[in-house]
């Protein structure tokens, strides 16, 4: 997690194989990767949480409420895609 000014909270570096990814396990253990830094930014007045998600999981984050922002692009080799959550107040 990062802080990246009074309003914006970035999370980095949350890894899964493509395999894994399908697994109910893994889904609730990212709905729990965002419910922490969820609460906290809501606690905090954040307006919202960006990641760089890899675009084979971006399903996922859209259901967990984020949205896609411009094109995919290479992350270490991998295709990412920024994503963006804005958080209710």
């Amino acid at each position: 997690m990062k802080l990246l000014n009074s309003k914006h909270l970035e999370i980095k570096q949350v890894v899964y194989t493509e395999e894994l990814i399908s697994l109910q396990t893994v889904r609730q253990q990212v709905f729990q990767i965002e419910v922490a830094p969820l609460k906290y930014a809501r606690q905090h007045n954040y307006e919202k949480i960006i990641i760089n998600a890899q675009v084979y999981i971006e399903p996922l984050y859209r259901k967990l409420g984020f949205l896609g922002i411009g094109e995919p692009f290479d992350e270490a080799g991998i295709p990412h895609r920024k994503m963006i959550k804005y958080l209710d107040k």
